[in-house]
């Protein structure tokens, strides 16, 4: 997606003026195949990710999830898809899995073919585990608050995830601590 649509839709539908330094950084940078945005929360990491997020994006392609963003809590993956959505659509498709949310309602949305995923850990590999997402597609990994999911002991389930995402091109972590490294359990596929 154009930086140009991204900045004009921030504008209309978040009310957002001019961009904090992170989130200008990440809409002027050649995006590299790992970006860690290591702040405090409430620094507008959201924004920055979403930005490189959308700027990775080619255009709907209508076969598959092509960027999925993990984070810890529901409230926080509908803070995140309550930013994503609307800089997206209508050029994209995006939909929330979270726990204490219809599955079946949530099927009938990944049955749409969304371009975009947010969700919890648990409730994505649910997804993943009876088929109702195929994780094959994937070329953007955004995995937010990455300090706090180990903390909060999602390591396991994100190892099973990332171990079926065989298409990611770009990692981005966000943190408010520094992580040890990368997840070692994700293989990068090199760009073509």
């Amino acid at each position: 997606m154009q930086l140009k649509t991204i900045l004009e839709r921030s504008r209309r539908a978040l009310g957002i003026d001019s961009l904090l330094p992170m989130q200008d950084e990440m809409a002027r940078i050649a995006l590299p195949a790992r970006v860690l945005l290591q702040a405090p929360t409430g620094s507008g990491k959201t924004l920055a990710f979403t930005i490189a997020l959308l700027r990775s994006m080619s255009g709907p392609s209508g076969e598959g999830v092509k960027a999925l963003v993990i984070a810890p809590t529901r409230e926080l993956v509908l803070q995140i898809y309550d930013t994503v959505r609307p800089l997206a659509a209508p050029d994209y498709k995006t939909t929330a899995l979270y726990g204490g949310h219809s599955f079946e309602t949530e099927a009938k949305s990944l049955a749409a073919n969304p371009d975009i995923v947010v969700g919890t850990p648990g409730r994505l590999l649910d997804h993943i585990n009876r088929q109702t997402l195929d994780p094959s597609t994937v070329s953007t990994l955004v995995i937010d608050e990455y300090d706090k999911q180990l903390e909060l002991g999602f390591e396991n389930e994100m190892k099973r995830i990332g171990r079926r995402l065989t298409a990611v091109r770009r990692l981005m972590l966000t943190s408010a601590t520094p992580p040890a490294d990368y997840p070692d359990w994700l293989p990068l596929k090199a760009e073509p």
